[in-house]
């Protein structure tokens, strides 16, 4: 009886529980004296490698990041641009501008892997209006869903989800 129990929590303790993410790796920015920086992070060996530098981001005010588990692209959204990062080589593989939406930015995104489309909100910044959006990472179209009111309030630092069954920002 000790040999089975022995046995059944030798293979949980090799069981990836990672949901998605190879060897238990994170994809992240870091922001080191206002220089920002693409990272991975190895959670077993508690290790960061800095993959790349983000060019031209010297002050950034408003951003947001989300991530495709399966095809391995870490996107970022800052200063009326999206720029999607290759994890594989940590390389930007393409960057779509929304500079025609001025005064807008997109905050707040969020993939959804059952529909392969970001999600985010984008806000005037002079009327404080917020509309749903939908982003297609493979074009950078961008598509108007509904607006939000009453606002949200918005700030660096908050995340947010997304239910890719029910459809629920």
């Amino acid at each position: 009886m000790k040999f089975k129990i022995y046995f059944i929590l030798v293979l949980l303790s090799f069981t990836d529980h990672s949901f998605g993410q190879t060897n238990n790796i994170l994809y992240g920015i870091k922001n080191y004296g206002r220089r920002f920086e693409f990272v991975k992070i190895d959670c077993n060996t508690d290790s960061v490698f800095i993959l790349s530098t983000i060019p031209t981001t010297y002050y950034i005010t408003n951003y947001s990041s989300c991530f495709d588990r399966v095809n391995l692209k870490y996107f970022l959204s800052y200063d009326q641009q999206l720029k999607v990062f290759n994890a594989s080589n940590g390389q930007i593989d393409t960057t779509y501008n929304y500079f025609g939406i001025n005064p807008n930015y997109i905050l707040h995104t969020v993939f959804n892997p059952v529909d392969g489309f970001i999600y985010g909100i984008k806000e005037n910044l002079g009327t404080n209006d917020q509309v749903l959006v939908k982003i297609d990472p493979a074009n950078g179209t961008l598509t108007d869903l509904f607006p939000i009111n009453p606002t949200i309030g918005t700030g660096m630092g908050c995340k947010s989800g997304f239910d890719p069954y029910l459809g629920e920002y």
